[in-house]
């Protein structure tokens, strides 16, 4: 499905069909071809916020050349349209993994802390942070990075696009028994 003249001020909630059904007529070798020649469009221009139904009929469809559609299914899509907002929210960066034997996670930063997030109403109430894709630290011995991925229908319109990086420094193994804790500073060993 494609959706033309979305108005710039509403969004398409989440929940709306990606695809329809639609049979095809036409000589063999045009029909093995690229399902990406064959679109549907719904004209979004004159809707306004909530919830319709819209028909979907043949003349809907964009097919190549010499192939004719038979049937769109289903007949009706139902879409909900919304007020577009946008919200700073705090951004926190989603980790998972330990690091290598010896080694711990020093610190997590993001740069920028906060973010612009545009969506449908609704939703973007709801979002009480911006979570950065997950960045795996198993068996990390030095600094690991990963950034933002938008997710779903929500877009960060803040520029540049968010960094995580997680620090990871060494950790001094005391497997014997002789290291002993002691402030910075010079000392005498014996």
């Amino acid at each position: 499905l494609v959706f033309r003249g979305v108005p710039n001020n509403l969004e398409i909630a989440p929940g709306a069909p990606d695809s329809v059904e639609v049979h095809l007529r036409g000589r063999a070798s045009q029909l093995t071809g690229d399902q990406g020649d064959v679109l549907v469009s719904i004209d979004l221009a004159e809707t306004r916020p909530g919830s319709r139904v819209f028909h979907l009929r043949t003349n809907q469809v964009t097919t190549p050349f010499g192939v004719e559609v038979t049937q769109v299914f289903p007949a009706t899509v139902m879409l909900t349209l919304e007020q577009t907002s946008e919200r700073m929210l705090p951004v926190r960066a989603s980790v998972e993994g330990e690091p290598a034997k010896g080694f711990v996670v020093k610190e997590i930063t993001v740069d920028p802390k906060e973010v612009m997030v545009v969506g449908p109403t609704r939703p973007l109430e709801d979002l009480k942070q911006a979570i950065t894709e997950t960045v795996m630290i198993d068996g990390a011995t030095a600094t690991v990075s990963g950034t933002y991925v938008p997710r779903g229908f929500l877009r960060v319109v803040t520029s540049p696009a968010v960094a995580a990086t997680i620090s990871v420094d060494g950790q001094v193994a005391n497997a014997y028994g002789v290291w002993t804790a002691k402030a910075p500073g010079p000392h005498q060993i014996c």
